[in-house]
């Protein structure tokens, strides 16, 4: 591209000086000329031969598709290149069609457009030297019609010499003649690769023009596949049937020739491998040339004659020639059908958008439908913290117009409604459930006490909150659901009132009938009645009512917060031993203890954990084989000690261990194996308060053989947990 020069025509400023500081950057021996109006630019293209023209298609006055034809008229052989604007795909075509070499879109491509500029100055320079070959020819056919001229004068003296010089001329004249038809291939092959786009249409046209440049009677194009490890037939004149099949590279003649970037002859292909199926039963020479665009090989076109020894060494430099213009032409093609597949694909984009926006307004539809019909209150806000939804249930639960909230913020609506904890206390900014949703905490039934607006009456309302993300998991919000729970907490609060008056008034007779049958009892044994083993069962039943009504009494003290405990420092193996001891003594089942013999001082209220121990071994009585012993085992770590009680029941489905210390919650399905299977489910419930309150721990798990272990975890020293109602500690001391 040395000492090659170019014009840039545009009205926009910018682009005349953006443009060339960039082609000088990738093309350092490019000289550029700018021109910002046509006739202008019309005056230098008659002054200069320009190697190529760069024009914007629209443009005041003289318009680019008017200057590429004036500029046609003057320099016919000057490929122009013209500039688009997006959308102005109906324009590049008439362009194209009109003659330009090649249309470049805004915002430009640099790399296409480097390269497209580059393929034109090549063109025209490869014109130029055409052109330069033709008078040439035409300067060596003068010359010999000269000498012609002066042999016959030369024949007027000597007619001996007449013939041979006659001879001379005709031979010179033949070659001459040979040179020009090659040279008018040469034309009509580069007129066909710009007066073509489609690639079917410019193969069979370009087929159709080198068969009968050079007399062949098999053509056929051969191209890299894919993966550009072979070449296939990808159209031919006699040989159709062998389209689709591929050649290896480096293997036989044409292989070789796309490796080795030259002609080639073979002059009888009996003597070489078969290079295409059925090429040897049409032809017995062949001629081949590479396909190169930018030193990139992207095929080989071959001709094969019936005639041995049908090609000459200027047959194969024109292939070479008309090679390298189809190989422009194909490469053009190629890169007019991939912006056309682009185009497609975009509008084909544009149509799945269309209908993917359609599905959202319809999920959005149903979406906002659902949320209406919702009994719960539903609240939506940005992360701003500003409600940007909520639905007439929100409206109502907080007793404004409905709308009227859209708009505030999170903290305006909370401090309009009074939002207060379950308690009755003041709830912290920080702990608004949609304020904890913007900081991606989750929040669930969390109990709230709010004042309507409109009628001034509290409301209780548990509420779930969670934040809204979008596809690269950012916080884009928060939601809150909400359920107004006031007539529910009236009930529960009527419940447990009458579970303690009811287990009150319960206590007081079932202490009096225990006590008369216990005396009467005795009287019986001292009399030496049978009747007193009926009064021992009478008993026990009485103790099973009284253990009842203390569970009931326990919950009506845990909800109202006057569970009492009694923390002393005791000896955890040696509380652990009693409880066994009277358990084994009433239940006569055994029991396998692992207890240290050194003391272990806990600070512990000693009736409670007796309490939970014992409805922990009780369970593990009640629901394993009579014959089968029950593990009590008591380890110690760095910083608590843990009781564990193994039992070998059936376990425990791993679907019910969530609810398994939930108040009045039985495991279904589980056969009791022994003792009275009569309970309200409360003591595990209990249990679980109990060493709550006591900075503890209870929990289950399966054990791999068989059965389950429930374990109970205390802190070394006291460490009390604070509950959401009142608890009442008695901290009492030894003596």
């Amino acid at each position: 591209m040395s000492g090659a020069r170019v014009l840039l025509v545009d009205d926009d400023a910018a682009l005349l000086q953006a443009l060339p500081e960039a082609l000088h950057l990738r093309l350092p021996e490019l000289v550029v000329d700018t021109c910002d109006e046509a006739l202008e630019a019309l005056r230098r293209i008659a002054e200069v031969d320009y190697d190529a023209i760069i024009s914007d298609i629209k443009m005041p006055g003289m318009d680019g598709l008017a200057l590429l034809e004036r500029v046609h008229a003057i320099r016919p052989s000057t490929p122009t290149l013209l500039i688009t604007g997006h959308g102005e795909h109906e324009l590049a075509i008439q362009a194209l069609r009109g003659g330009a070499y090649d249309f470049v879109k805004k915002p430009i491509d640099r790399d296409y457009f480097m390269a497209s500029l580059a393929r034109a100055v090549q063109m025209r320079q490869l014109s130029r030297q055409v052109e330069q070959q033709r008078l040439d020819l035409e300067r060596h056919a003068a010359s010999l019609e000269q000498k012609v001229a002066e042999r016959t004068h030369e024949l007027v003296a000597a007619n001996r010499a007449k013939d041979k010089l006659l001879r001379q001329r005709d031979q010179a004249l033949d070659e001459a003649r040979v040179a020009a038809e090659r040279l008018q291939v040469l034309q009509h092959v580069t007129d066909t690769a710009l007066t073509h786009l489609d690639l079917h249409n410019l193969l069979s046209e370009l087929l159709a023009r080198v068969q009968g440049a050079l007399r062949a009677d098999v053509v056929a194009i051969l191209l890299l596949n894919g993966a550009s490890t072979a070449l296939r037939v990808r159209a031919s004149i006699g040989l159709e049937q062998a389209v689709g099949e591929e050649i290896a590279l480096g293997m036989d003649v044409i292989g070789q020739i796309a490796e080795r970037r030259r002609p080639y002859i073979v002059d009888d292909l009996t003597e070489v491998p078969e290079l295409i199926p059925g090429l040897r039963a049409q032809a017995r020479s062949l001629v081949a040339a590479p396909l190169v665009v930018e030193s990139r090989v992207i095929g080989v076109i071959c001709c094969g004659a019936r005639a041995t020894g049908a090609y000459t060494h200027d047959d194969a430099q024109l292939l070479r020639l008309a090679a390298d213009r189809i190989a422009l032409a194909l490469d053009h093609a190629r890169l007019y059908q991939e912006v056309q597949e682009a185009m497609r694909e975009q509008r084909v984009g544009h149509l799945r958008v269309e209908e993917l926006a359609t599905q959202l307004g319809h999920q959005a539809a149903e979406l906002g439908a659902i949320i209406e019909a919702m009994a719960d209150g539903v609240f939506v806000c940005d992360p701003s913290a500003h409600i940007t939804r909520l639905n007439k249930a929100a409206s109502t639960l907080l007793g404004l117009p409905v709308g009227a909230a859209a708009g505030l913020t999170v903290a305006d609506i909370g401090e309009m409604v009074q939002l207060r904890a379950g308690d009755g206390e003041p709830l912290a900014q920080a702990d608004i459930p949609l304020l904890c949703g913007l900081r991606g905490e989750t929040r669930t039934d969390l109990l709230t006490v709010i004042t309507q607006v409109r009628t001034g009456m509290e409301v209780r309302l548990r509420i779930s909150s969670a934040p809204i993300r979008d596809q690269l998991g950012n916080i884009v919000g928060a939601v809150a659901v909400s359920r107004d729970v006031t007539e529910l907490d009236r009930l529960e609060r009527q419940k447990d009132e009458f579970l303690s008056v009811a287990s009150h008034e319960l206590k007081t007779p079932l202490t009096s009938l225990k006590g008369l049958a216990q005396i009467t009892r005795r009287r019986l044994e001292r009399g030496g009645h049978t009747e007193a083993a009926h009064l021992a069962g009478m008993e026990r039943a009485i103790v099973r009512m009284e253990l009842l009504v203390n569970d009931l009494l326990d919950i009506s003290r845990i909800e109202s917060g006057k569970l009492a405990l009694r923390m002393e420092r005791e000896d955890l193996p040696a509380l652990c031993r009693q409880v066994v001891e009277e358990q084994t003594a009433a239940t006569n089942r055994s029991v396998h203890i692992d207890l240290p013999a050194d003391a272990i001082l806990v600070d512990l209220d000693a009736d409670r954990i007796s309490q939970v121990l014992t409805n922990v071994l009780s369970n593990a009585f009640k629901y394993s084989p009579t014959d089968q012993s029950v593990t009590l085992r008591l380890q110690q770590t760095a910083d608590e000690v843990r009781v564990a009680i193994t039992d070998r029941g059936p376990g425990i489905p791993k679907a019910e261990m969530p609810y398994l210390f939930e108040r009045f919650y039985r495991v279904p399905g589980i056969d009791v194996q022994a003792g009275s299977g009569v309970g309200l489910g409360l003591g595990l419930y209990i249990s679980h308060e109990i060493m709550e309150r006591h900075g503890g721990r209870i929990w289950v798990e399966n054990n791999p053989d068989g059965g389950a272990t429930f374990t109970i975890a205390l802190p070394m020293t006291a460490r009390l947990r604070s509950v959401s109602i009142p608890l009442k500690v008695v901290n009492s001391t030894q003596g």
